[in-house]
Formats: C-alpha cells, structure tokens, sequence
C-alpha cells in the first residue's frame, strides 16, 4: 500500500476518534464548549456594549450558537468524507461507483451510530437533522476529493 493510503487511513480514523469524544460530552459540558466557542467568535468579530443590549446579546449568542452547532456537524464529516472516500479511492487503486456508495455508506453509517450513541450519554439526544447535516457534510467532503482526484489524474499528473 501507498503511504497516501496509510495517511488517508490515518485521519480517517483521527477524526471518528474526534467525532466519538465530542458526542461524548455530556450536554452541559457540550452545551459550555459551544457558548465559549460562540462567544470567542462573537467577541472577535464585535464589541457587544456597541452593537447590542445585554438581552439582545444573550439572543444573538444562542441563535448563533445553533448555526455554529450544525456547522460543525457538517464540516467535520464534510472531513470524514473526504478522507474516507481517500482511503477507499488508495485502497482499490481507482474511482468507481462501489467506491462512492461504499464511502457514503460508511459515513452515513458511521453519523447514525453517533447519534445512537448520544441516546447513553447524559442529557443528550440523537437528532434526525444531524444525521441529514452529517450526511450532506460527508457527501461534498467526497466530492471535493473526487474533483481533486481527476483533476490530477486528468492532468497527468500523480494523484495525491
């Protein structure tokens, strides 16, 4: 195998690791990760006493919050598609449709056992609107590598 197999294999695995230890915060410990998270970016971005009452600051922080939250979601299975679809691509040694429906397959898999997992962890639960954000993250993560792919493949060119 390749070294770029291996690598794929790598981060593939890296970022489940990651996917499975944030599922695995209990909601409050979520829940304070994302409002420290939110409020960094908030206060980069803005100087609240300028923009906003301290009520009007308290809204905009938990609708933000939300965006925030589902943006994560989707891009780090947008990542996992990607580097899922990698390894899969360095495994057969090309690009086929098994490849793509075992890629998304996998990572649709992999979205639904991390909500399943949130059931036994507590004060979370799972949600049918992450696992549709997981799944659409995971399908442009492998489309951005398939563009990738052919484009250095169409060129001549070593693939990645």
């Amino acid at each position: 195998m390749k070294k770029s197999f291996w690598l794929f294999l790598l981060l593939s695995i890296i970022i489940m690791i990651m996917i499975f230890c944030f599922s695995s915060q209990t909601a409050e410990n979520s829940t304070d990760l994302s409002r420290i998270v939110t409020e960094s970016i908030t206060n980069f971005f803005t100087n609240k006493s300028h923009f906003f009452t301290e009520k009007e600051y308290e809204s905009f922080l938990n609708s933000f919050e939300k965006i925030l939250r589902e943006a994560a979601h989707f891009v780090i299975f947008l990542f996992l598609g990607f580097f899922v679809h990698g390894t899969a691509v360095k495994f057969k040694k090309k690009s086929s449709d098994k490849v793509v429906v075992f890629s998304l397959f996998f990572c649709t898999l992999y979205a639904f056992l991390d909500e399943f997992h949130q059931f036994f962890v507590s004060g979370r639960t799972a949600q049918s609107v992450d696992l549709v954000i997981d799944f659409l993250g995971a399908f442009l993560g492998m489309k951005i590598f398939s563009f990738i792919y052919l484009k250095y493949k169409n060129n001549n060119s070593k693939p990645m």
